[in-house]
């Protein structure tokens, strides 16, 4: 995945912040998905406009944690929702 690539939330999600969480509502499929902790603000993250890598970078430094396994959960999150049809590509 390109770190520096952005990302959307598709028009068929709809969010919602509920405390520390996100709810998500696939409006196309009807299911609901739950994120929390490095999750959630990944998601905050993403609707701020940031790309992969700033989001790797934020998180880097909020867990004070090792880039290597950041990056390759930041990867494998986003993969996973793309592959939902949850995110898509921030066309500029």
């Amino acid at each position: 995945m390109n770190g520096g690539a952005c990302f959307v939330a598709c028009r068929t999600v709809v969010a919602a912040e509920l405390g520390e969480e996100f709810v998500l509502l696939d409006t196309a499929s009807g299911k609901y998905y739950g994120l929390e902790g490095a999750g959630a603000r990944v998601w905050e993250l993403l609707l701020q406009g940031h790309s992969a890598d700033q989001i790797c970078s934020t998180l880097i430094s909020e867990y004070d944690a090792a880039e290597v396994p950041i990056r390759t959960d930041v990867s494998t999150f986003l993969r996973s929702m793309l592959d939902r049809g949850l995110i898509e590509l921030a066309h500029s």
